[in-house]
């Protein structure tokens, strides 16, 4: 547990000692920033962050054969549980929405935290993902721990939701506002605001075309 505390950069093992007690920490499951931490810890030893993000209401729905990471190679040859077509969409990460922040917190991973089902307007598409929804500044529209869908091939114009991508590789899900010759305006719902960020700024941003509820 000091170890633990030590990699979450906390002073010692009673600032996380709250979150291994049910008498100390009265919550089902544990904060979604707090899950996808220990998941980043975790996995270096092994553990797939699929399994770890669970602790934070986070299902995966993927076959076992996902689920072997810690698995030697010729030990994952010996299981046969073939991934049904339709679950083939990775999520990639956490995407910021959250009112207490300006910027997002949270970057896209290098491979899958775990597999979706792939929505049909995501039917072929090459390159299309999902991210996890944190916070709650996009709400109604989105609610925390939401999976929302990315085509990173369409074109997208004022009124759609996009994923923002900056350069810090910290990402956000907003509404796309407008832009002007240095940067793009985009808006949040709760509190209703709209944010100015300057286009050196941003490295990518995508269409959003659909969501799923936890």
């Amino acid at each position: 547990m000091a170890e633990l505390a030590k990699a979450l950069g906390m002073k010692g093992a009673s600032s996380y000692q709250r979150y291994e007690s049910e008498d100390l920490f009265q919550k089902k499951v544990l904060p979604l920033d707090m899950a996808q931490r220990l998941a980043d810890i975790f996995s270096k030893h092994g553990i797939d962050k699929a399994e770890v993000l669970e602790l934070a209401g986070l299902k995966s729905d993927a076959p076992p054969t996902l689920r072997t990471n810690s698995l030697s190679e010729a030990h994952k040859s010996e299981f046969h549980f073939p991934l049904p077509a339709s679950k083939d969409l990775p999520i990639y990460g956490m995407a910021e929405a959250n009112s207490s922040k300006e910027f997002a917190s949270f970057t896209l991973g290098q491979s899958p935290i775990a597999m979706a089902e792939r929505p049909p307007q995501l039917a072929g598409v090459n390159g299309a993902f999902a991210v996890y929804i944190v916070g709650d500044s996009m709400y109604p529209r989105y609610k925390s721990g939401e999976t929302v869908y990315i085509n990173p091939h369409l074109a997208y114009r004022a009124g759609d939701d996009v994923l923002i991508e900056l350069r810090d590789k910290s990402i956000m899900v907003k509404e796309l506002v407008r832009e002007d010759k240095d940067h793009w305006v985009f808006q949040q719902f709760n509190p209703r605001k709209e944010m100015k960020i300057k286009k050196a700024d941003i490295a990518k941003i995508s269409r959003v075309t659909g969501a799923s509820g936890v």
